[in-house]
């Protein structure tokens, strides 16, 4: 089959053409190196398995990431990463989380993980920071190298550097 067109816009959608993915002889879906998925003209999956690595799935998850510098990155989740270009080595899981992620020269923007509803929400170029839980390190945009763990732990900091916060709400 070279394309499937929907013939329903219900839930329970059907194909013209069929598709087999249970075939004795392997034959399965089989996508290009770079592949988008689109809803309503959204993109909601990335899948990339040139050089550059990245995967986004979820509602305007990492919508601009760009394969030509944006490397090695994961975001799960709506608007994870949303504003997430070139940035690289950054792992996003959970609604918005490091949703304004740019990347600055250096390591700014670049090896960050958040685990979390906003968790590292506003990070632009902080880099090397560790979230974990709601809103940990929400307000950070550029400190660094700080590690929070529970639920709004390190939420005002904006710029401070190697902080660990463990617990709800503390160094909030």
């Amino acid at each position: 089959v070279a394309y499937l067109t929907a013939t329903s816009t219900t839930a329970t959608s059907t194909f013209a053409g069929g598709l087999d993915l249970t075939s004795s002889t392997g034959m399965g879906l089989n996508f290009g190196s770079n592949t988008l998925f689109y809803q309503n003209n959204q993109r909601f999956l990335t899948s990339s398995t040139t050089a550059a690595g990245n995967l986004s799935f979820g509602y305007e998850a990492a919508p601009n990431i760009n394969e030509n510098g944006g490397l090695y990155s994961t975001y799960l989740g709506y608007q994870a990463g949303f504003t997430a270009t070139s940035s690289r080595y950054n792992t996003g899981t959970g609604y918005q989380s490091l949703y304004s992620i740019v990347r600055g020269s250096g390591l700014y923007g670049d090896q960050n993980t958040a685990n979390g509803h906003r968790s590292l929400y506003l990070n632009t170029t902080g880099y090397q920071n560790s979230a974990f839980g709601a809103d940990a390190l929400r307000s950070n945009t550029t400190g660094y190298q700080n590690s929070a763990l529970g639920v709004q732990s390190l939420y005002s900091n904006t710029s401070g550097y190697n902080n660990i916060a463990l617990g709800k709400n503390t160094l909030y």
